[in-house]
């Protein structure tokens, strides 16, 4: 009998959101899905102690990290899925409307070398789309709502109830993870805060220098 996929949970305080990591038991293949990278408004610095976290449990438990999966473009976390990249060969995956918002957030972030045809990423997911982890399948469900580009990721037989970017699993085999709602942002391209456009800013300066170096 086919064993259920293990999936555990990272919250981070500051951000109030929730880094995971999903892995076959039988081939120890995993995936992460929306890594947060640590970022300190009061000096503009970041660190990878939360990403950290999340590399030691999947050293602990003899995983290998194919997939980093982002549900949608971040508005209140910096992405470490760059960080995770560097350290373990995996693919960064995204919605395939990541273009759309990238549109938006080239003129909003004054990112003017930001691409906007999501070349940044190495694989592009539609609806429907599947993606093998090891013995698992992974479903892509658009779920359209902070961003145009959100999606959720359906794993094992389970499904999720979004609720202002937090989940609440339903079934003990599986759970769709995603985002389609997210406290203190508006729908769409709602215009964030100073801050935040300073910590975007930064990270994606952050995103660039680590692709060059890889």
């Amino acid at each position: 009998m086919k064993q259920a996929p293990e999936i555990h949970g990272f919250f981070d305080d500051q951000t109030n959101t929730i880094t995971y990591l999903v892995w076959d038991p039988e081939s120890l293949e995993a995936a992460v899905i929306d890594p947060v990278l640590d970022y300190d408004p009061a000096d503009g610095t970041v660190d990878t102690r939360s990403a950290e976290r999340v590399l030691e449990a999947a050293a602990e438990n003899g995983l290998s990290i194919t997939h980093v999966l982002e549900t949608h473009a971040h508005a209140d976390h910096l992405s470490a899925a760059p960080l995770f990249k560097a350290k373990t060969g995996a693919k960064i995956g995204i919605g395939a409307r990541i273009r759309d918002v990238q549109k938006v957030f080239r003129p909003m972030f004054c990112a003017d070398d930001l691409k906007v045809d999501g070349s940044d990423f190495d694989l592009l997911f539609n609806d429907g789309d599947r993606i093998r982890v090891g013995g698992l399948e992974i479903e892509v469900i658009e779920t359209p709502g902070h961003t145009a580009a959100d999606i959720s990721y359906r794993v094992g037989d389970a499904v999720k109830a979004a609720i202002e970017n937090n989940v609440a699993f339903i079934g003990a085999k599986g759970a769709a993870i995603g985002d389609a709602a997210q406290r203190g942002h508006t729908a769409q391209f709602g215009q964030p805060a100073r801050g935040q456009r300073q910590a975007k800013r930064h990270h994606l300066d952050r995103q660039r220098h680590t692709r060059a170096q890889l």
